[in-house]
């Protein structure tokens, strides 16, 4: 005789195994998890703007470089937020930045392509972390007028970053709506400072 579930057992019981396994396919690993770093992060008077200067770099490309060499697209998405830090309220926003950068790699000419965050044209080389190095290491975004800084109060400057796939059709993202398409998932720095 063969075993079988009795007829008491659920029949969503019967299907868990099956739902664990592609769950863990769907969900990226941990072993995978790479950094987005922030390099040199300059704040300062440029031109009579808050600006703010900083370098970018991934502290593992080899993985960056198989999913470009494999047809993926990524968008670097770099959001700046500078508010001023209130005692017993909420910080008060004064400016909120989005830059927006590029990889990609054409397998017809071997290159890969970097834009720079805020730029349109891409920059090609071979190999991909002399040229990160090179278009990503010094971004300067402005955030407001340098007036609008008040002496001897405290401010917080917020980044947020992440590198997501870009070539991901519509219809997949809403269907599998709980999957997340980052390749980095969002890294946060925080600046504190008193002007």
């Amino acid at each position: 005789m063969h075993a079988r579930f009795p007829d008491t057992f659920p029949a969503a019981l019967r299907l868990l195994p099956a739902l664990l396994l592609a769950v863990c396919l769907l969900v990226p690993s941990a072993a995978l998890a790479q950094k987005l770093i922030l390099d040199k992060l300059v704040l300062d008077n440029h031109a009579g703007a808050v600006t703010v200067r900083f370098g970018i770099h991934i502290d593992d490309i080899s993985k960056i470089e198989n999913e470009l060499k494999n047809g993926g697209e990524m968008e670097l998405r770099i959001k700046a937020m500078l508010s001023r830090r209130r005692t017993g309220w909420l910080a008060a926003d004064l400016a909120d930045k989005e830059l927006v950068g590029a990889l990609g790699y054409d397998p017809l000419t071997r290159e890969f392509h970097v834009v720079r965050p805020g730029a349109d044209k891409p920059v090609k080389g071979g190999e991909l972390g002399p040229l990160m190095s090179r278009v990503w290491g010094d971004v300067s975004l402005e955030l407001i007028p340098w007036e609008s800084l008040e002496r001897g109060k405290e401010y917080v400057l917020d980044f947020e970053m992440r590198l997501a796939r870009t070539d991901v059709p519509g219809w997949i993202r809403t269907t599998l709506f709980f999957v997340s398409w980052d390749v980095i998932g969002v890294t946060t720095y925080r600046l504190d400072f008193t002007y």
